[in-house]
């Protein structure tokens, strides 16, 4: 540790475990220690205004400082680009320094156990493998240009519904080898700033307070020595947290929590070393933050730009292309859905960035085509505009084609709730297929943060691009695919099941219980639907090219895989070379071990050589709790997708440990809740929306959503939703509230509880 820390007084020491305000670290006058400041950030810098003077909370439209909006994650991975993700983290950061940030908070890498997950479009997979190489990559990325990442949300953090109580218990083996491995993957290869606990229970310990995840796995086992944050709001036990692993509690500005600690210090509850423990990671970032201001970074707004629309370019996924329709040879085309005009292109929630400038579809289409152009349906009031059918109608029969823009709308997709199914709006279909009647030369593009059912919509358009959510430069991405300016080359970084039913958790996602168990085990995403054979719409990996592609001969030795990627067009082609794993004892069961994308020239060809590593046969050995080899043998696939093999081979036998069947149902051992959510008794953990069970919780909660409207500026779609993230969220969670770290406290909401459950007197002392 360093000389001048350990020198620091115990009270400058523990006040650094909570922040300054909603986005600063604490800095001690008369000390070296400085204050650093974060900012959200997975897909751009979302630096909050200050409100009231002070650094707030607000995840308004508005309320932060112009950025670039890049792709999000659920675009940005389709690219299975390694190197465009480090670009990528280098533009975050040149603007992140612009802005003086210290520290972006992301990426986000959990893993994707169902379409339904609200915050699926900030993470990138439901692989882990795919998760971690990417999200390192992104890091390197940020870091090299001096400025910090913080990896999120550790751990389990698969689903919104209930997420500030909720627990998600699985084996110790699942989460190893699924949902800690890209975590795992990137502190090893990218050792990032920073790492953001998340807000619930792993097998009934809070994230913010568990020693087996930061003190077992994180600290001994994976050695990392950064900073541990919660996430905003996120401790339960602020004297368990202190002890058991983290570091900065957010949002900051609570002098009574530092008094607390200081209380627990004097009585002997937390020692020296638990000071020491708890404090010096911060006291180390704020160091690394000042230095790293010392290096001169320049960022250029319109590098900026082009890399987004670089990274929006090789990451949309041309999935159907029927008579080779695509690239659009004529010039004649009709334009429908307000989606074209109003792109979907980015979540909600913390994320949410206040873009720069936004480049719609239908302007750069227009640029090049001759467009006709219907708004078709209304985003506002989500219903066809049946005063345009005839018209529509009409262009329909005089194009040559038609580009219709459907999926999902900015509410649809945000942290704070889940979706409740993968169906499109009806009336979207009811589109496609009156125009179908009149011009067959459908062309559907998608823009959504997950996948949607794609059953009916795909009887009636010869090709569908996906375009998830493209950033702020999207508009000029599809219009480059669609016009073939850009040869396609995104790959599904998830599955897209035929319906809701065929996942694997069908309706049961999300739960409502506060247990969520995890026993589907480790078949998630492909992993499953190969274990049982189901069929699915698009598989993991897939994407078409408008070059035709072909592998061939293939050699394999147990250190080594060989083979030739032909291009037989006469375009430039990028090309995504996946590689899969089997073992003996689950024959079915394959998992992706190594990607990356090679450019292969017109009338070219490219020889591939991979040499496999010792890491892609590694099975946890639950007995040992080490990643070892499994008894038996190993084979190695080499693919288009996860369900399309272009060859296979045996690698390797093993004598290692005996492996266990994977399967369904898995038993799960863990903590059982016992916070029962009982009317007439509340706890700091207790749901907003269930305060309404008493006559003072029904007050407190017309108040709340009365602030709500004021700051949603009587914007209804974005009251909605905020509505919908509040209700979930515990009464420990109002320190969330816009402008509470000013005037709110854990104290002031002990006070409230008590109020609540009748306690008046002790409750107003409290308030005070």
């Amino acid at each position: 540790m360093d000389k001048e820390f350990i020198k620091l007084p115990v009270e400058n020491k523990i006040s650094l475990f909570n922040g300054l305000n909603a986005w600063e670290t604490r800095d001690e006058k008369d000390s070296t220690i400085s204050s650093a400041r974060m900012s959200d950030g997975p897909y751009g810098i979302r630096r909050e205004k200050p409100l009231d003077g002070e650094g707030g909370l607000a995840f308004i439209e508005g309320t932060s400082f112009p950025s670039v909006c890049y792709p999000p994650a659920c675009l940005s991975a389709c690219s299975f680009d390694k190197n465009l993700l480090y670009e990528y983290g280098n533009q975050l950061a040149l603007e992140a320094r612009n802005l003086n940030v210290d520290l972006i908070l992301g990426p986000g890498v959990n893993i994707k156990r169902s379409p339904l997950c609200g915050r699926n479009f900030e993470y990138f997979s439901e692989d882990p493998y795919l998760s971690g190489v990417l999200a390192s990559y992104m890091i390197n990325g940020i870091q090299d240009k001096h400025v910090g990442a913080c990896i999120k949300h550790f751990a389990l953090n698969n689903q919104e519904t209930n997420r500030f109580i909720s627990s998600s218990n699985a084996n110790k083996d699942v989460m190893q080898e699924i949902y800690l491995k890209p975590f795992e993957i990137a502190i090893k290869n990218a050792n990032p700033y920073s790492l953001m606990c998340s807000y619930n229970k792993v097998n009934g310990i809070y994230g913010s307070e568990n020693p087996y995840l930061l003190k077992n796995i994180l600290r001994e086992k994976w050695h990392y020595e950064g900073m541990v944050v919660s996430d905003w709001g996120a401790t339960n036990n602020l004297v368990d947290s202190f002890k058991n692993g983290l570091n900065l509690e957010m949002p900051g500005g609570d002098k009574g929590e530092v008094e607390s600690l200081l209380e627990a210090y004097k009585k002997k509850i937390i020692n020296d070393e638990d000071v020491n423990n708890a404090t010096y990671p911060v006291y180390h970032f704020n160091q690394k933050a000042r230095r790293d201001r010392t290096f001169e970074s320049k960022f250029n707004e319109e590098e900026a730009f082009a890399t987004a629309l670089k990274v929006a370019e090789e990451s949309i996924v041309l999935t159907k292309n029927e008579n080779n329709i695509l690239p659009l040879k004529n010039k004649n085309v009709l334009v429908l859905g307000e989606l074209a005009k109003n792109m979907h292109y980015q979540g909600g929630g913390s994320s949410h960035i206040n873009s720069i400038k936004v480049v719609q579809p239908l302007d750069a289409l227009a640029k090049q085509v001759n467009a006709t152009y219907y708004d078709a349906y209304s985003i506002k009031e989500d219903h066809i505009i049946t005063e345009e059918t005839d018209l529509i109608s009409k262009s329909a029969k005089a194009c040559d084609a038609v580009i219709v823009f459907i999926g999902t709308f900015n509410a649809d997709d945000s942290e704070g709730y889940d979706r409740n199914n993968m169906n499109v709006r009806s009336y979207m279909i009811d589109l496609i297929k009156n125009v179908h009647s009149k011009n067959q030369n459908i062309i559907c593009v998608i823009q959504c943060g997950a996948p949607i059912d794609l059953r009916e919509i795909n009887k009636y358009c010869k090709a569908i691009l996906i375009s998830y959510m493209p950033g702020c430069m999207g508009g000029q991405a599809i219009s480059n695919i669609l016009l073939g300016q850009t040869n396609p080359s995104g790959r599904l970084a998830e599955t897209w099941p035929l319906s809701l039913e065929d996942t694997a958790l069908g309706n049961t996602y999300p739960t409502q219980s506060r247990d969520v168990l995890y026993t589907e085990g480790f078949l998630v995403g492909y992993r499953y639907y190969n274990f049982v054979n189901k069929e699915v719409f698009y598989p993991f990996g897939h994407g078409l090219s408008y070059s035709q592609i072909e592998y061939s001969e293939f050699e394999l030795s147990n250190k080594k895989i060989k083979f030739k990627i032909e291009n037989k067009s006469d375009i430039l082609a990028k090309e995504v070379i996946q590689i899969y794993i089997s073992h003996s004892a689950n024959p079915t069961y394959k998992e992706l071990k190594y990607f990356d994308k090679v450019k292969i020239n017109p009338n070219s060809n490219v020889i591939i050589e991979i040499n496999l590593t010792e890491d892609m046969f590694l099975y946890f050995n639950e007995e040992t709790e080490e990643f070892q080899n499994a008894k038996g043998t190993y084979y190695l696939h080499v693919c288009k997708n996860s369900k399309e093999e272009l060859f296979s081979g045996m690698v390797f036998e093993s004598d290692g440990f005996e492996m266990k069947e994977k399967k369904l149902d898995d038993i799960i051992e863990y903590k059982k809740e016992d916070e029962q959510n009982k009317k007439g008794h509340y706890t700091l953990n207790t749901r907003i929306i269930d305060i309404n069970n008493s006559f003072i919780g029904k007050i407190v909660y017309k108040i709340i959503l009365s602030e709500l409207k004021k700051q949603t500026n009587g914007d209804n779609d974005a009251f909605v939703a905020m509505k919908k993230q509040v209700d979930y969220t515990p009464i420990r969670g109002m320190l969330l509230a816009p402008g509470s770290v000013k005037g709110m406290s854990r104290q002031f909401l002990l006070g409230l509880v008590d109020i609540l459950n009748g306690h008046i007197l002790r409750g107003i002392k409290k308030l005070k």
